[in-house]
């Protein structure tokens, strides 16, 4: 698929429509002047602030949640190095291309809702890179010229400082946010963890998921995928009002998520003589209660 301008161009609000589902220009920004009493100025203003400060201060929300900004501490400082060093230099094509950069990223996370929202930067992360980069490649040329008989000792440190900071990153995500974080909300963890306890089941094993109106069983691709062996069945309103099969196989479960204890207590009082297990959320909610029924 080619990406044609001219066409685009022929549909603009078809061209601009992500854009206009998260524009703070309209409904939000009514809204939050009226609710707040402030000025559409000032919260223009104030979220480019937002959009600003992510890079280096404020936390990112939305999809990605680490509890810091994109750039952690020492990225982060040597960001701002980077850029206070640009500014030597104002005439270099090259920095002023990471300025524009940077601030037309910064201005679209401004002017969305829920700045500084995490996946919007993900256009400018060439340019922070590159940003770091030069900030730490100036550094290195100061302390250079200052001490040149150790040149080969601080360029030696510039590049193992750049390592460093890389894996300090890598571990930072890989050992502390990604443990903690679920990527997929309540559902998406529901199937996981559902999946987790089925796929070992044998085939033809019966199913009764009640997660109505929220959630089927096969709402999330991954479920179905990771346990296809087995036949399940969703309900879509109260079990007593539903004229489902007797389970008649060796072995049936039950799910029920939450907000469904009548269907729990009507399904126990027919079915008596199951084992009750459950799942729990990052938070000890409950995710799901599993009624395993042995029929033999």
């Amino acid at each position: 698929m080619t990406f044609n301008l001219a066409e685009q161009l022929q549909f603009p609000n078809e061209f601009l429509a992500p854009m206009n589902r998260v524009s703070i220009f309209g409904d939000w920004l009514n809204y939050t002047a009226q609710t707040t009493g402030s000025s559409k100025l000032l919260l223009i203003l104030n979220q480019v602030k937002l959009g600003t400060l992510g890079f280096f201060e404020v936390p990112t929300r939305a999809w990605y949640e680490p509890g810091v900004p994109i750039l952690r501490a020492m990225p982060g400082v040597i960001f701002l190095i980077g850029l206070a060093l640009s500014l030597l230099h104002p005439r270099d094509e090259r920095g002023q291309l990471l300025w524009v950069w940077l601030g037309a990223n910064a201005l679209a996370v401004g002017f969305s809702e829920s700045a500084p929202a995490a996946q919007r930067y993900v256009a400018a992360t060439p340019a922070l890179a590159l940003m770091i980069g030069y900030g730490l490649y100036q550094l290195s040329q100061m302390l250079i010229k200052c001490l040149p008989k150790w040149s080969c000792a601080i360029s030696i440190a510039v590049i193992s400082a750049s390592l460093l900071m890389a894996a300090d990153d890598a571990r930072f995500y890989y050992l502390e946010y990604t443990p903690t974080s679920d990527f997929s909300g309540f559902n998406g963890e529901v199937a996981q963890k559902l999946a987790n306890r089925l796929k070992k089941e044998p085939a033809g094993t019966p199913l009764y998921f009640i997660g109505y109106p929220g959630m089927g069983f096969d709402s999330i691709g991954s479920l179905p995928f990771l346990a296809p062996q087995i036949s399940y069945t969703d309900l879509v309103e109260d079990w007593m009002k539903s004229d489902l099969p007797v389970p008649t196989s060796d072995k049936a479960f039950f799910v029920f998520l939450p907000n469904h204890d009548a269907d729990r207590a009507f399904v126990e009082k027919e079915y008596p003589d199951g084992n009750w297990s459950e799942e729990y959320y990052k938070d000890e909610t409950v995710l799901y209660w599993l009624y395993e029924l042995d029929l033999k």
